[in-house]
């Protein structure tokens, strides 16, 4: 997308005083909304909608089972993918590989993905279909989407049939049960992390930052920082509710050329933080309180 120096200059000076064009603040999230579970061939999916569904994500899980690695014989695999509906002119093509790159190192725990080493594990097939991407901040509403069908994915019961046994020859098999009811959701999923994605405006000396940019304030950005956001597992006692829990980041990404200072890394850390807290856009516990002041949830 392309701007006027006036609407660059008047975006900016909006977002310098703390007064979005949307009436936001420089830390405030949009609205999500999401369906969750409408497609039927898949394990678990999510469609996301942002900014009255001009940015609109479906998210597709499949699992399957597959010979491991022989580097990683006790560990299952997890692959991401993504696809633009036919029409789409706002591509990115990097958005695959950083999806690949920041999120799957962080998704689930792969040796829960085991069913018996060196012969059967799981794996995981997230499918990214961008409807549409008009909205803005594309990679965090995927990654909303991936958070969201992951929660709701249920895996088959498997039984392993040890080997000489069941007519299996020497090696193990296994029984998978069809009813649905016996399925098991992904251990671990409770903790996917997100993206927040910084959105850092030229002005003057000291750079604008803003969270959840639209297309038009995108457009003024000549950078933008991924942060990718947990849980911190040890910042609240055994009592307290993992959704108290404050967020805790677990990876950096700065899309676009160029370089950062590393001061001004340190700022940008620190305002996700803070926004991200004052939101409790990760510090949820279940998929009903995901992000409970930013999103609705459909069934």
């Amino acid at each position: 997308m392309s701007i006027s120096t006036s609407e660059s200059k008047f975006i900016i000076e909006g977002c310098r005083d703390g007064c979005r064009v949307d009436g936001r603040s420089r830390k405030d999230f949009r609205l999500y909304s999401s369906v969750v579970g409408d497609f039927a061939l898949s394990c678990g999916s999510a469609r996301i909608f942002l900014a009255t569904k001009e940015t609109h994500v479906l998210v597709s899980i499949k699992a399957e089972l597959v010979v491991p690695a022989s580097s990683s014989p006790s560990e299952g695999t997890v692959e991401v993918h993504v696809d633009y509906m036919q029409g789409n002119n706002n591509r990115d093509d990097d958005l695959e590989s950083t999806l690949s790159n920041l999120l799957v190192p962080h998704l689930v725990d792969k040796k829960k993905l085991c069913i018996a080493p060196d012969y059967f594990v799981w794996k995981l097939n997230i499918d990214v279909f961008v409807i549409t991407s008009g909205g803005g901040s594309l990679i965090d509403a995927c990654s909303h989407g991936i958070h969201t069908a992951l929660q709701k994915t249920l895996l088959p019961s498997i039984t392993v049939v040890p080997a000489n046994e069941g007519g299996g020859g020497n090696k193990p098999t296994v029984q998978v049960d069809s009813d649905i009811k016996a399925a098991e959701c992904i251990p671990g999923v409770e903790n996917v992390p997100i993206i927040v994605t910084v959105s850092l405006l030229k002005h003057k000396k000291i750079p604008v930052m803003i969270v959840d940019a639209t297309s038009e304030e995108e457009a003024c950005a000549f950078s933008k920082v991924h942060v990718v956001l947990d849980r911190d597992e040890s910042s609240s006692s055994s009592s307290s509710s993992k959704k108290d829990r404050e967020p805790m980041i677990c990876a950096l990404h700065k899309a676009g050329g160029g370089a950062l200072p590393f001061v001004l890394l340190q700022d940008v850390t620190s305002f996700v933080l803070e926004a991200s807290s004052s939101s409790r856009v990760v510090v949820s516990d279940s998929l009903h309180h995901l992000l409970q002041d930013n999103f609705s949830i459909q069934q």
